[in-house]
């Protein structure tokens, strides 16, 4: 996953009430990509793509699950940069709403 960003990027993730404003490498740091924390899935939709030469932008409305579990959903908004011919998010935004679950629950959840 590392791959696909520019570390330096910006990342702001908004978790209510807080909004966390950190680089993109720290924010990839947060997913538990290892299964600790359960089988995770974002399932993405409606998903709409600007381009312009080298910059492009991506809106990406969500629902994640956690074991099968919708946990939350949200949008993530994504730029992007093109550089020596491969496509590197520069910076993120996200929020989630309608969460289902406890808090309890959801801070087990830190994606």
């Amino acid at each position: 996953m590392l791959a696909l960003i520019l570390p330096d990027g910006g990342a702001t993730l908004h978790r209510p009430p807080h909004i966390i404003h950190t680089n993109l490498a720290t924010a990839v740091d947060r997913i538990p990509l290892d299964g600790s924390k359960g089988q995770l899935e974002q399932r993405i939709h409606d998903t709409k793509v600007l381009v312009a030469d080298e910059v492009a932008m991506v809106w990406m409305p969500n629902k994640f699950y956690l074991n099968g579990k919708m946990v939350h959903e949200g949008t993530s908004v994504m730029s992007l940069l093109k550089v020596d011919g491969k496509w590197l998010i520069t910076s993120s935004t996200d929020n989630r709403h309608k969460m289902v679950v406890s808090q309890s629950a959801e801070s087990k959840c830190i994606c």
